[in-house]
């Protein structure tokens, strides 16, 4: 259980090896998240990794963090995993870290044959490995449920995964409203999610979200049909579409600037950038600002100042959004 060794080391110990599965770092910001907290962390550096990296920075960190008494976490992030000489720099780094010092190297997900290698044993023996997948985030809910006295079903659970999908937030802000509707020691059900996400229409729009992000127009145009009932539904819809394209396009140019996918999602706080790198693949530059022209020529109809049919002129840039003209 992740959770429980990650408990069981940061009792004794400073030093984690996150190992990260693609399109899981929205688990890495959680699980950075939860170490800062349990270990009282007052300021965090991060350094990228990127070939030629001097580690003389962190050292001086950790040299001149034995004057000091506050408590601060070091991340360490490569694209892929460090390289024989970066893995020697890293174990001198581990006798140099004090009790108030947090090292956490997060890095592409290990093969079998990276669990055998000295770095990873020496690590073992003083720290913490810690992988993250698709099996984590079950852990997670549980977890958090349970700091509520809470419980959940399997058939709960799962339906609560796939409502939340790519969207840790909500997920959250999910498990700390039943902390409010249910008493302690309750076992949330299949009907608890039903009820709940049925009274819930924030759902649909999360839904609505990732179908356009996947570029699924047959789903995309069900669910949008489902909640559009008036012009003015259309508001909280133009919001959300011009968010995540605002997003793409930071992560165009991040992604310009050779920044590593796993970065852009810390920095964006995106926590399921599967789909966004998809929409970001599939729309030219020219084609975002297309679509948010579209987006403002909407807004105007919704206000009265243009005449049109927000529902086609949705429909029509769902089509765009989806690559599907």
């Amino acid at each position: 259980m992740t959770i429980n060794l990650i408990n069981s080391k940061l009792l004794n110990n400073n030093l984690f090896v996150l190992n990260v599965a693609e399109d899981y770092y929205c688990l890495t910001h959680y699980l950075l998240t939860y170490i800062q907290q349990q270990r009282n962390v007052t300021t965090t550096y991060r350094f990228n990794a990127e070939r030629g990296f001097k580690f003389d920075e962190i050292t001086d960190l950790t040299f001149n963090q034995e004057l000091f008494s506050n408590n601060i976490l070091i991340e360490l992030i490569y694209k892929t995993k460090p390289v024989i000489e970066q893995q020697k720099e890293i174990l001198n780094l581990i006798n140099r870290l004090n009790a108030t010092t947090t090292f956490v190297v997060i890095c592409d997900k290990f093969k079998t044959t990276d669990f055998n290698s000295n770095w990873v044993k020496t690590i073992e023996k003083s720290g913490a490995i810690v992988s993250i997948n698709d099996k984590l985030l079950p852990e997670i809910i549980s977890h958090e449920l349970k700091q509520h006295k809470l419980n959940i079903d399997k058939s709960a659970l799962d339906l609560l995964l796939q409502l939340n999908l790519g969207n840790i937030d909500n997920l959250m802000q999910e498990i700390k409203r039943f902390s409010y509707l249910y008493d302690s020691q309750h076992t949330i059900t299949l009907k608890n999610i039903h009820n709940e996400s049925a009274s819930n229409a924030i759902y649909s729009i999360y839904n609505l979200n990732s179908a356009y992000l996947e570029g699924k127009l047959a789903t995309t145009l069900t669910i949008f049909n489902n909640i559009f009932q008036q012009p003015e539904d259309a508001i909280l819809i133009l919001w959300l579409i011009h968010e995540d394209l605002k997003k793409i396009l930071k992560i165009k140019s991040l992604l310009h600037k050779k920044i590593s996918q796993q970065q852009i999602s810390r920095d964006l706080k995106i926590y399921n950038t599967k789909p966004y790198f998809n929409l970001e693949q599939r729309l030219k530059f020219s084609e975002i600002i297309d679509i948010l022209n579209d987006l403002s020529i909407i807004d105007m109809t919704i206000k009265g100042i243009m005449v049109g049919n927000v529902h086609l002129q949705l429909i029509d840039l769902f089509k765009k959004l989806c690559n599907k003209k």
